[in-house]
This record gives C-alpha cells, sequence and structure tokens, in this order.
C-alpha cells in the first residue's frame, strides 16, 4: 500500500498548551485569511510529543513558525526547543504577542518579527505569503 502524500501547512503555530482556545481562534484568523496551520497541542487524534518526527516534518514543510507568546508559553521549555527545531528547518520565525512585558522576558526572540495579537494578524498573513512564495528563501521583514 502506498501513503498518501501530506500536504504542508502554511503555518506552524506554536504555543502553551493552556493556551488552546486563544490557538483555536488565532488558527480560525489564519484559515479566514486562506492559510493553513499546524499545531502539536491541537493535532488530532491527540496531541504531539514536542520531539516527534512528524512535528520536525512540518516544521520544515511550513513557509512560516508563529509563536504565539503568552506568559505561559514564555516559562515553557517547549519554546527554546522549537525555536531552534525552526531555526535548524530554515523556517521563518514569527512572534504574535499581546503583551510587550512577555516579549521581554524571552529575549532569544527579539530579533524575529513582532506582531501585535489581533491587530498583527493581517500583517503577519501577508509576510508569510510573501514567505511562502519564496519558496522558503530568507524573508526580509521592514
Amino acid at each position: 500500500m502506498s501513503k498518501a502524500k501530506r500536504q504542508p501547512f502554511d503555518v506552524f503555530l506554536a504555543h502553551d498548551p493552556s493556551d488552546n482556545a486563544l490557538a483555536t481562534a488565532v488558527m480560525d484568523r489564519f484559515g479566514a485569511a486562506g492559510l493553513s496551520a499546524f499545531s502539536v497541542s491541537l493535532s488530532e487524534p491527540k496531541p504531539l510529543d514536542p520531539s516527534a518526527t512528524r512535528v520536525r516534518d512540518e516544521l520544515r514543510d511550513c513557509s512560516a513558525f508563529v509563536v504565539l507568546l503568552t506568559p505561559a508559553f514564555a516559562a515553557s521549555e517547549t519554546l527554546p526547543f522549537l525555536v531552534g527545531a525552526a531555526l535548524m528547518a530554515g523556517t521563518p520565525v514569527f512572534v504574535l504577542t499581546a503583551d510587550d512585558a512577555v516579549s521581554e522576558r524571552v529575549p532569544y526572540l527579539g530579533s524575529y518579527p513582532v506582531a501585535r495579537l489581533w491587530s498583527g494578524i493581517d500583517e503577519l498573513v501577508r509576510h508569510v505569503r510573501k514567505a511562502g512564495a519564496n519558496s522558503r528563501l530568507p524573508l526580509k521583514v521592514g
């Protein structure tokens, strides 16, 4: 039997499992903009281990890695692992946050473009589309 080829996602959304409701709303916004999104915590039929092979495959194949930065995720041990995996995969990294104070607590994210939660999603969508159109060439933002 041959395996069906999986379709890559436009966005890999990284977030804390305690923020699943917020992440679902963000993914809905991406979907409304015509982008597909993947989340480790929201994968079906059950959440994936962040170090799973499928997670690395999705990171490698998506157009953008978006960190939904909340206080819970800022304290997570999973966040630096996923950011490192995205960098190793050559995937452009973006940060989506509603709280600048949280961003300041995670200094290694300071070199990536930051979008404001809700008001900045449209701009983030444009950058993700550009990254996908450039077929994974380095993304230059502003």
